[in-house]
């Protein structure tokens, strides 16, 4: 039989999408689409044959552009089925006087010789753009920054510096605060990691992972799916396993101290146990909120970059020594879990000295046989309000009246002649604001005004102190 000269028509159940090879997408746009087009809408613009076009692509069968190209084609024909509207493209993509595909950005295919309405409706950029004639060896890149796929997972980044640029390019929303644990987490706050792999290897299965946040961001199509910026807290063992440790790192680090530092990652918040106080204590600052037993806290910083040890402010130098300077026989400042320090208080002293040193500069400070407040004396000596202490012509009858009343203030007065110390069973800031609201007390018992019972029951569980006075290197005033 004779073939038929009626020419088929195309059936509905034609998926132009399920075509791959450009050949015959070219013959299905010449066989099968037989209504020409005059011009069709792009973003409220006309664009017909002989208009070029920015073109917004994903694959490149050339394989000679780059990320950073612009794709820019000139329309050929637009046709559309005899059974419905819907309208595809032949284009011309420019190039170096050879025909090539050159794109932008990774988004929905496009083919070389025609497209889908609805990936033409998606994919151009620019309706209509007129091209003056150009030198095409070099196409210019891109100034349009990438967009984030929403398709990018995140989880399949393993190099920290990759995650690093994922988060600050891809991830533009900055969020104030997040929910961990049902309490808000913002930036600044310490919170505990759950970590499965530590890339500085310094760590173990029992140490506490602590870090500080520095930002909280999340992708612009899904605020519910967050990361955060973190900077490591290491610990004295962690610091002690690095490679190069410094030569200031000793064996001066309290079981629960931690140390700033630079070494920043970026994890997803679901990896954030909960928020933890990490608390800032200042060397040489007795007076200062308590430290407890069980509190986290901080007064170095770790410099990745420099390989060594800062305080916390980096204006100030690293304190390496006592109050004994180049006497000092420890060779470090303080190590509050293994010894005792004294302070002192007075005027701009602020000194903190190890007890071995005062030992061994010879400070220790004898008081004489049956003089019962000398030690008082010594120890209110330089507290505001007992000026006149040193003073022959001074208040000798309060210390009178303080012997009178020994009876129910006694306990006051044994904390008031203590000396400042901290360190061990003192804790890392030591007794100062119990021993200077006993001092005030007497203060204002001088001035007429004395202890109220509740007052003198703040005290009831000191005892009389029997340690070993020391004179200040700096001052002579007993500590």
């Amino acid at each position: 039989m004779p073939a038929s000269r009626k020419k088929s028509r195309t059936p509905r159940s034609i998926n132009y999408g399920l075509l791959t090879d450009d050949t015959k997408k070219l013959q299905y746009f010449k066989s099968h689409l037989p209504t020409r087009v005059n011009a069709i809408k792009v973003r409220d613009k006309d664009v017909k044959p002989g208009d070029s076009v920015i073109m917004d692509i994903t694959g490149d069968d050339s394989g000679t552009s780059t990320s950073d190209d612009v794709c820019i084609a000139e329309v050929l024909e637009i046709r559309s089925s005899d059974y419905g509207r819907s309208e595809y493209l032949r284009v011309f993509f420019i190039g170096c006087a050879i025909r090539l595909m050159i794109w932008q950005y990774l988004c929905l295919w496009l083919p070389i010789v025609s497209g889908t309405p609805s990936s033409v409706a998606q994919t151009i950029n620019i309706g209509r753009q007129c091209l003056e004639p150009h030198n095409h060896r070099q196409m210019p890149a891109s100034r349009k920054k990438p967009r984030a796929l929403k398709n990018i997972n995140y989880g399949l980044l393993t190099d920290e510096a990759k995650k690093l640029q994922y988060f600050k390019s891809h991830l533009p929303t900055r969020l104030n605060a997040i929910k961990v644990g049902g309490r808000d987490v913002k930036p600044g706050d310490p919170v505990i990691m759950d970590i499965a792999y530590d890339d500085s290897r310094t760590s173990t299965s029992d140490d506490v992972c602590i870090a500080e946040i520095l930002e909280i961001r999340s992708p612009e199509y899904d605020r519910n799916e967050q990361f955060v910026l973190i900077r490591w807290y290491y610990s004295g063992s962690m610091l002690r396993k690095l490679q190069n440790p410094a030569k200031a790192i000793k064996n001066l680090f309290a079981p629960r101290e931690l140390v700033l530092s630079d070494h920043m990652q970026v994890f997803p918040s679901t990896q954030l146990v909960k928020k933890t106080p990490v608390r800032a204590f200042h060397e040489t600052n007795p007076e200062q909120p308590t430290i407890g037993f069980e509190d986290w806290w901080c007064r170095y910083f770790w410099s990745t970059k420099q390989g060594c040890l800062l305080p916390c402010n980096k204006s100030n130098p690293l304190i390496t020594t006592c109050g004994m300077g180049a006497q000092c026989i420890k060779g470090y400042y303080f190590a509050p879990h293994l010894e005792h320090q004294r302070c002192c208080t007075r005027g701009s002293c602020q000194i903190w000295y190890h007890i071995e040193c005062l030992q061994s500069a010879k400070q220790l400070v004898k008081l004489e046989a049956g003089v019962a407040d000398q030690r008082l004396r010594f120890m209110l000596h330089g507290t505001p309000g007992f000026e006149w202490i040193d003073d022959p012509n001074g208040d000798i009858k309060f210390f009178e009246e303080i012997k009178s009343c020994l009876g129910f203030i006694h306990r006051i007065v044994d904390c008031a002649q203590c000396a400042v110390v901290r360190g061990r069973e003192h804790g890392v800031v030591g007794n100062f604001f119990k021993i200077k609201r006993a001092r005030t007390l007497l203060v204002e018992a001088h001035q007429g005004g004395w202890p109220s019972d509740a007052e003198i029951d703040e005290f009831a569980s000191w005892k009389p102190p029997t340690d070993a006075l020391y004179r200040c290197v700096n001052c002579n005033g007993v500590i």
